[in-house]
């Protein structure tokens, strides 16, 4: 190695070392961005998938009232004509 490349490394040295700072700070703040949409994908999903229980549960409550109201509805009708006759 010549003189004049060392020199020049040395003199450098300290903008090198801060554009090696930048890209490490740069390379953490992306990480970072990307542990935090990780950590709100990973909310969306449960929040997504209790939304969707909540709805099939929802609608299978709603089957079944349905259901037992025509049961009560037969049931009235019974009575009426139990009463008519």
């Amino acid at each position: 190695m010549n003189g004049s490349a060392f020199n020049w490394v040395m003199e450098n040295f300290i903008e090198f070392r801060t554009i090696g700072k930048k890209h490490t700070a740069a390379i953490r703040g992306i990480q970072r961005v990307l542990r935090n949409q990780a950590k709100l994908n990973r909310t969306s999903a449960y929040f997504l998938i209790a939304v969707g229980a909540y709805a099939v549960i929802a609608n299978k409550r709603l089957d079944a009232q349905k259901s037992e109201i025509e049961k009560l509805a037969k049931e009235v009708e019974e009575l009426k004509q139990m009463k008519g006759e």
